[in-house]
């Protein structure tokens, strides 16, 4: 079950990671582009592959939001057409929400195992807790039970029969 939640979580990242690289076509130059900025957004969106493609998802979305920024920078200042522009943030959306997807279920995951790491602790400290109520449990019994061993012991030397009333004492009777 785990190998197919490794297999599965791998396949995401690479279905990810395609999709960031199909995001790099939306780099392509055009004629009113400036091939410089043109160069910063395909490296940029390479790193976001890269970033997605080795599942470390809060790169990946710091670097789809570094493109959409700089994309819209780019087209404010006129060195990116608009229509370039829409284009770049069209393919980083949709890149975007499969890295949402996988942060939330990375953080999905983390609550889950302090969850469970919690509740370990819980049911340690519990039964800690009842083996040393039952140790006290067993030592007050050993307590009442030597008590009343005492007890007993102490009515069987005292009980009838046990005095020296009556006894003569070995000299014989009494003239």
């Amino acid at each position: 079950m785990i190998r197919d939640i490794v297999l599965l979580r791998r396949a995401c990242a690479a279905a990810t990671a395609l999709a960031v690289a199909a995001g790099l076509t939306a780099c392509a130059s055009g004629p009113s582009d400036d091939p410089a900025v043109v160069g910063d957004l395909r490296e940029r969106v390479a790193a976001v592959s890269e970033a997605a493609a080795a599942e470390d998802w809060q790169a990946a979305a710091a670097g789809l939001d570094e493109v959409m920024a700089r994309a819209d920078a780019a087209a404010v200042s006129g060195t990116l057409t608009d229509t370039r522009r829409d284009s770049i943030v069209a393919a980083a959306a949709i890149v975007a929400a499969d890295v949402d997807a996988h942060l939330a279920t990375a953080e999905a995951e983390r609550v889950a195992a302090e969850t469970a790491a919690a509740e370990k602790l819980a049911a340690e400290q519990a039964a800690a807790v009842q083996a040393a109520e039952e140790r006290a449990a067993a030592a007050e019994a050993e307590r009442i039970a030597a008590e009343q061993k005492a007890a007993e012991e102490k009515a069987d030397n005292s009980g009838p029969g046990n005095s020296d009333k009556g006894k003569e004492n070995g000299k014989g009777p009494k003239p």
